[in-house]
């Protein structure tokens, strides 16, 4: 069992979010085609022991991606303890990953395998998972969302190209 990990440092004059997503609120959505994906993930967080607050949809009626994306990123946004972490699921998750990339302070990813998930975490601190509902089945996107959860941002001095790097992405983001 991964043990939660997680605090802020102020480097530079920015707060940054180091260690995992364990126990942390997750903000869950999806359009149409990431409805069902959407639902049976929502279980498996819960009985993981996660607050999880769901934004729609509710149905597999048709409906579009970013009103959904917009309100998992709105709420990561303003979180200025760190605290909310967002999963969003349309059919290819691209429109959920640009949407979200609008919002300061969410930091996307598409993500489609285990490895693509550790990185994402490992090195660039995301804070938005992206899935594809028409790609992926509910035993990959469970073991890509447990990876995703557990894996931390900067752990020591050997990841401090990754801690540099996420604050040359913070910089841009202030301009």
């Amino acid at each position: 069992m991964v043990k939660k990990q997680f605090k802020i440092i102020t480097r530079q004059g920015f707060k940054i979010p180091i260690g995992n997503h364990i126990g942390k609120k997750v903000i869950i959505g999806s359009d149409h085609r990431g409805f069902d994906l959407k639902e049976e993930l929502k279980k498996f967080l819960q009985d993981s022991g996660y607050a999880v607050e769901d934004v729609g949809t509710n149905s597999a009626a048709r409906i579009d991606y970013p009103d959904f994306a917009q309100k998992i990123a709105a709420k990561i946004s303003q979180d200025k303890k760190f605290q909310t972490i967002g999963i969003g699921i349309c059919g290819s998750g691209i429109g959920m990953s640009i949407v979200a990339g609008k919002f300061p302070g969410v930091y996307p990813a598409l993500v489609l395998d285990e490895e693509s998930a550790a990185k994402t975490r490992k090195h660039n601190n995301t804070n938005f998972l992206a899935l594809a509902g028409d790609k992926l089945n509910l035993s990959q996107a469970k073991k890509i969302l447990k990876k995703w959860l557990e894996i931390s941002f900067y752990q020591s001095p050997e990841e401090e190209a990754y801690l540099t790097r996420f604050i040359k992405t913070l910089g841009i983001e202030k301009k």
